[in-house]
């Protein structure tokens, strides 16, 4: 029994001490079926679904209120996966008129093969996000497109990743320690035109703070986003 249980560990994937590769895995958005594991007697797993994953973890949605670690079940180009994980931030969400609770969670226990299929993913991003409104499979990234879900939440990881990188060079922002990105809470203001022009731009607010020797400071800064999420424009 010992034996066989060592050659299952021998496949998982090790995320032992490696904070730092983790914040290097490319983050792939895109829409995927997922379930939550309740429990090992058998329970009807609860549906979800997947919005991002790389390497490192994911982030999903679900109806329901989960503990700080859980088991997922999900399917990408008709892989089936499973994996445990533990969860790193939660908040509300409205997404295509209903409540879900938005879960960002790191992987803990993964199959070897399956970390490779994902890495595999995130090598193909610069091809599929060319192609992706085309593709039947994964789904396209516009069906959690920007005016859709109106969150800041749900912006895609690397829209995300250019606005916090943007405000750290501002200084209202310190650099992000942990794995993934800081919780930043923003408010949705609509489309904008700027310069009157055709081009559709989403706008957000979004508040965050530093602390420095000469106080905390908050600031509450003008994030413009392309409807295409191709573009990115903060603005002291």
């Amino acid at each position: 029994m010992n034996i066989q249980l060592l050659g299952i560990g021998s496949l998982l994937h090790s995320f032992s001490d490696d904070q730092l590769e983790r914040r290097q895995y490319p983050r792939v958005p895109l829409r995927f079926e997922l379930w939550w594991l309740k429990d090992l007697r058998g329970s009807r797993p609860e549906p979800g679904i997947g919005i991002e994953i790389s390497g490192g973890g994911l982030q999903f949605l679900l109806h329901h209120h989960i503990g700080s670690q859980c088991s997922l079940a999900f399917q990408i180009r008709g892989r089936h996966m499973r994996a445990s994980v533990d969860v790193l931030h939660t908040n509300d969400v409205v997404f295509e008129g209903q409540a879900w609770q938005h879960y960002r969670a790191k992987f803990v226990g993964l199959m070897e093969a399956d970390f490779d299929f994902i890495m595999a993913l995130s090598d193909e991003l610069p091809a599929a996000a060319k192609t992706l409104d085309t593709q039947p499979v994964p789904h396209p990234v516009r069906d959690i497109s920007l005016g859709s879900h109106q969150s800041y939440d749900l912006l895609p990881g690397r829209i995300q990743e250019k606005i916090v990188a943007k405000l750290v060079e501002l200084k209202r922002l310190a650099p992000p320690l942990d794995l993934g990105l800081p919780f930043l809470a923003a408010h949705y203001a609509g489309i904008t035109h700027p310069n009157d022009s055709d081009a559709a731009f989403h706008r957000f607010f979004v508040r965050s703070h530093i602390t420095s020797r000469a106080g905390t400071f908050v600031y509450n800064t003008e994030a413009l986003v392309s409807d295409d999420g191709t573009t990115v424009h903060v603005r002291e």
